[in-house]
């Protein structure tokens, strides 16, 4: 894992995001890294494989998905391997 990568993820540790799957803890034993996330039991690709979606669901998750995207291009990140797979799903909880 590079120092970038690394110093991406302490960064992703102290916030709350509506739209990115939310770090819980990182760290390394040995030459081994481990990241702790908020669970996701599918993925994009998952969905669309098992099922058809609709147009106004295809809004939906595209519109997300962008907002996801602008949340980490504010913090100067940029996704370089947006993909189904790569796209995590999880039901956000109003706290």
């Amino acid at each position: 894992m590079s120092e970038s990568e690394m110093s991406i993820l302490h960064e992703f540790m102290g916030k709350k995001f509506k739209n990115i799957v939310n770090t819980v803890d990182f760290f390394q034993i040995n030459n081994l890294y481990y990241t702790v996330m908020e669970y996701c039991d599918r993925n994009l690709y998952e969905l669309i494989q098992n099922r058809p979606i609709t147009v106004l669901q295809f809004k939906y998750i595209v519109g997300e998905i962008a907002n996801g995207v602008q949340e980490i291009h504010n913090m100067g990140i940029i996704h370089r391997d947006i993909k189904p797979e790569n796209i995590l799903l999880f039901t956000s909880k109003d706290e």
